[in-house]
């Protein structure tokens, strides 16, 4: 222990002394403090994984089947505008057939187009008054005063030929569908061929729609529907 004095002055003016007292060592009480370490962990992300979109399967189309489309219903109907061409305005809208010299019936070979049924609505919907057949086709201005009419300057006239079908193969098949042109006079005058991918009951329309001259129109009297595969 460790000992002195401490003085203070009274109110008359004198000293008093007073012993201070300084604990000694073992007299001091000593808190221990517990140091806790704080270990620090790298926590690891979990990695993200992306979702992947399944890709869509692509049916197998078979190319050959013994099975034939059901006709539900086959029509024929020649001089199917109410008001022909003229041969003007073929060329204006299908150029390709109107100027072609080796198109038609009288051609050596016989040669035909069928128009699909994308290509007629265009040319419903852009070059006829009431956008129907039944309608005159608009004014095209170098067609205002065309040439009397000709066997160099006909008019011209179409076909259309449609059928309904009911696929029964069990497999999509892609088929060949084929439309037989005959004359009373000389037999099988020409085809039209498009292709379809049939699937099993889910029926279709097809449609094609065949230019010709009004001075071959007479040639034609009806057509057949086959199918290759």
């Amino acid at each position: 222990m460790v000992s002195g004095c401490s003085s203070s002055k009274n109110g008359n003016g004198s000293y008093q002394t007073t012993p201070v007292v300084t604990p000694s060592e073992s007299q001091i009480t000593t808190a221990s403090v517990t140091i806790t370490t704080i270990v620090t962990t790298n926590s690891e992300i979990p990695k993200v994984t992306e979702a992947t979109t399944p890709q869509a399967t692509t049916p197998q189309v078979n190319s050959y089947s013994k099975v034939d489309p059901n006709i539900d219903f086959f029509k024929i109907e020649k001089n199917y505008l109410a008001y022909p061409l003229s041969n003007c305005v073929m060329k204006e809208i299908f150029p390709i057939i109107a100027n072609d010299p080796t198109y038609g019936l009288n051609a050596r070979p016989q040669k035909l187009s069928g128009i699909s049924w994308t290509e007629w609505n265009v040319f419903i919907k852009d070059y006829t008054e009431g956008k129907n057949e039944k309608s005159k086709t608009i004014g095209i201005s170098r067609c205002v005063n065309p040439l009397p009419v000709s066997p160099q300057n006909p008019e011209w006239n179409f076909i259309k030929l449609s059928a309904g079908l009911t696929p029964r193969n069990a497999q999509p098949t892609s088929y060949e569908i084929v439309f037989h042109l005959y004359s009373n006079a000389k037999g099988d005058m020409g085809q039209i061929k498009m292709s379809e991918i049939m699937y099993q009951d889910q029926k279709i329309t097809v449609e094609t729609y065949i230019p010709l001259r009004n001075d071959e129109l007479d040639m034609f009297s009806t057509a057949k529907l086959k199918f290759n595969e």
